[in-house]
């Protein structure tokens, strides 16, 4: 039901993962070498033009407008337009040059072209530690998706960092990739099952992930197995879900308004317990205006929430604001700073050096060329 477009070595990653675990999946990017790394997803695209980009988001544009929009197009088309996928969900990196330059302009292009699909974006957004054009891409791209009518799922790499503030961005990216593909293969299980007690269909799902503003994933286990103890009252399983989405991968919730959301639960059926006002209190607005349910019998209790429509996260661009004004500032100030020196001591004065031979001198037009035409 669900189908992973992985766009340049962040996306590619979470593409492979995917695939590893079920999801169909593709793969494109500027890099071949990247694309050579990924280990399980078999479809895979090469974009013509540059071998990468670095972190070079206009470069990036340029390319895709000039030599590959259709050639990507194309390639999504042929990979996810039977009607078995019904949502595509487009990974990338908004601090990347790959993803955080085409991202945006596939999404917009996808939602036109396949209109018949729910095209979720995935920007991944960079943990406050990454450098300056990081930061400044994931503002770009923010921007010209919330100027789009679509659905964005914004995995926050800053989340998982503040659990594990030691930690490597080989982890990091490790346990956000996981964590995120865990929650999306869990979601079309339970819509292919039956329950006496209500499901959340395929429709259903759809609906949630074409609402346009933002979006958010969580699960919460309710029982805790190694003690066999479970808080089953109304207020503690609402504190358990609530404290999901302030520990969740993805941006920190903007509490004001939540037009839909899908409650599943799966577990013992006189364990569960829970009233919706009470859960969407903490949100201006209260409930949401659309509310679709799942309950499974299982063998332990756990509660997966998807909310959507939600508006974008200024707490955590606010962040993002802050950091690059003083890193603009410190940029500033370094460069009032003399690069040049002199000693303050009496050095004997140089020889005079003979110039070179005329042939020996390097064309200074070839140096001004070099940095023109860069």
């Amino acid at each position: 039901m669900i189908g992973i477009v992985g766009i340049g070595a962040a996306g590619g990653n979470i593409a492979d993962l995917a695939f590893e675990n079920g999801i169909d999946a593709v793969a494109l990017n500027f890099s071949e070498r990247d694309l050579e790394s990924l280990d399980f997803v078999e479809e895979r695209l090469t974009l013509i033009g540059s071998e990468g980009v670095g972190k070079n988001r206009d470069e990036a544009i340029n390319l895709m407008v000039d030599k590959n929009w259709e050639m990507a197009l194309k390639f999504i088309k042929e990979n996810f337009s039977t009607p078995s996928t019904e949502i595509i969900m487009v990974c990338f990196s908004a601090g990347g040059g790959s993803g955080g330059g085409i991202g945006p302009m596939l999404v917009d292009l996808l939602a036109q072209e396949m209109e018949y699909k729910a095209i979720v974006a995935v920007p991944i957004l960079p943990d406050t530690t990454e450098a300056l054009v990081h930061q400044v891409n994931a503002l770009y791209v923010t921007e010209e998706l919330s100027r789009q009518n679509l659905c964005v799922l914004p995995i926050d790499n800053e989340q998982v960092k503040k659990k594990n503030p030691n930690a490597g961005k080989a982890r990091i990216f490790k346990e956000t990739n996981e964590t995120f593909v865990n929650l999306i293969s869990s979601l079309p299980k339970y819509t292919d099952r039956h329950s006496k007690h209500g499901v959340l269909d395929k429709k259903d799902l759809r609906t949630i992930f074409s609402t346009k503003g933002i979006s958010a994933i969580s699960s919460a286990e309710i029982t805790k197995l190694d003690e066999g103890q479970a808080d089953i009252s109304n207020e503690g399983i609402t504190e358990v879900i609530k404290k999901s989405w302030e520990n969740s991968i993805f941006a920190p919730l903007e509490m004001q308004t939540i037009p839909k959301a899908g409650i599943i639960y799966e577990g013992p059926l006189d364990l569960f317990t829970i009233d919706s006002a009470q859960l969407f209190s903490s949100f201006k607005g209260g409930e949401p205006t659309h509310l679709f349910e799942g309950t499974y019998e299982g063998d332990h209790a756990k509660v997966t929430t998807i909310l959507s429509g939600m508006p974008y996260y200024s707490t955590r661009l606010n962040i993002i604001e802050e950091k690059i004004e003083a890193q603009q500032k410190v940029k500033e100030e370094l460069a009032t700073i003399e690069t040049g020196y002199e000693s303050k001591l009496k050095l004997p004065k140089a020889s005079h050096k003979k110039p070179l031979p005329r042939n020996k001198k390097k064309a200074i037009s070839s140096i001004l060329d070099k940095y023109q035409n860069r």
